[in-house]
């Protein structure tokens, strides 16, 4: 296969799971031989990350919709980009990035591909300019899960042809089930046999870290010494002071530790005994679960976004209600008692991570989509 020229762009302020996916992505197609210009938002958390290992991006302003001057700076630096680098294909992922790629192409006077990957399960708004955009501008859809395909079907009638799925997974290599995690037991000053429950992801009321406070007294009735982690950059003061405050009335203050942004993400999971998806919306592909199955660690999630289609409930984790305190603590409790299950269920989400949500599968049909759109 020939060498692309390919245009990544993305418009995400912040260190979300469309970023990793854009940054792993770009990174992994450089490796196969094609030539990647990354776009990123001045100043921001994608920006300082790629140039933090070395990826060389270009910033643009890309402030939002309604700011007419940076938007038009922007728009111009595009056009020159797609003409003066013999661009292959266009790669958009956030809504803002994908209008100024199209009107740029537009203005540009070139024919070349926009691709628009859907990292969420929200519905594009019914206007006469997205209809536009996604019916006449836009090649191809590539969604991360299945459930996200189902929704632009449903609730925007886009054509099926037009959609295709592309989980992304993790790298094992990174996510290595060897690691202990006796490192961070020790950072923390837990005890070896103590049982550790953790959530890794932002702390964000809609990652739902609330719910699984509340299920911590019933768990420890029965496991008066587990010990629960919540790794993951604070969204607000404001959040972080509520659960905590919360976890003071429950009287479990001692029991959770908050973390903070880390960047051993994969010695704290090996740490876990038990990891938790408690998220009451979101999940749009779910980077995290990814990261426990590689880590070979029982998961207990909740029934949104992508979790029915990676968790075979009571095979590779337990899925329960979203909002459910008592049911969390119930599926808990339950892999605490039968260590052979919570074992199994391990083995059997790092197989199912293995067999079907690696990188390479991931980089290979993308790859294979970006030469489809171009007929190759």
């Amino acid at each position: 296969m020939k060498s692309l020229n390919i245009v990544e762009i993305i418009s995400s302020r912040k260190w979300i799971g469309e970023a990793f996916h854009v940054l792993n992505l770009s990174l992994k197609l450089i490796q196969r031989g094609h030539r990647v210009i990354l776009i990123t938002k001045s100043g921001w958390e994608v920006n300082k990350q790629a140039d933090s290992i070395g990826l060389p991006n270009i910033a643009l302003k890309m402030n939002g919709h309604f700011n007419i001057r940076d938007n038009l700076n922007d728009i111009l630096k595009l056009i020159s980009i797609f003409k003066k680098e013999r661009i292959d294909i266009i790669h958009a992922h956030r809504g803002h990035d994908h209008w100024l790629a199209a009107i740029a192409l537009l203005f540009s006077g070139k024919k070349i591909p926009l691709i628009r990957t859907r990292h969420v399960n929200v519905p594009v708004k019914n206007h006469i300019f997205n209809k536009w955009l996604y019916k006449y501008k836009t090649d191809k859809i590539i969604c991360v899960a299945n459930h996200i395909k189902d929704g632009l079907i449903k609730n925007n009638n886009f054509t099926p042809s037009k959609l295709k799925v592309i989980y992304t997974g993790t790298d094992t290599d990174v996510f290595n089930y060897k690691l202990t995690g006796e490192k961070i037991k020790k950072e923390f000053n837990i005890l070896k046999n103590s049982s550790v429950i953790g959530i890794v992801g932002r702390i964000s009321p809609i990652k739902g870290h609330k719910f699984l406070l509340n299920a911590v007294p019933m768990i420890k009735k029965e496991f008066p010494d587990a010990k629960f982690i919540f790794a993951g950059a604070f969204v607000n003061q404001k959040t972080l002071k509520d659960l905590q405050s919360l976890a003071e009335t429950l009287g479990i203050k001692e029991d959770m530790i908050f973390t903070g942004f880390r960047d051993d993400i994969p010695e704290i999971i090996a740490s876990f005994d038990i990891a938790v998806i408690a998220s009451k919306g979101s999940e749009g592909s779910s980077r995290a679960c990814y990261e426990h199955m590689a880590m070979k660690k029982p998961i207990v999630a909740t029934r949104v976004g992508i979790m029915p289609e990676i968790i075979k409930d009571g095979v590779n984790g337990l899925l329960i209600p979203a909002e459910d305190s008592s049911s969390m603590a119930s599926a808990i409790i339950k892999i605490l008692k039968d260590k052979d299950l919570g074992q199994k269920m391990g083995e059997s989400a790092y197989d199912s991570l293995v067999n079907n949500f690696n990188f390479k599968t991931w980089i290979d049909k993308t790859e294979e989509q970006f030469f489809q759109t171009l007929g190759v």
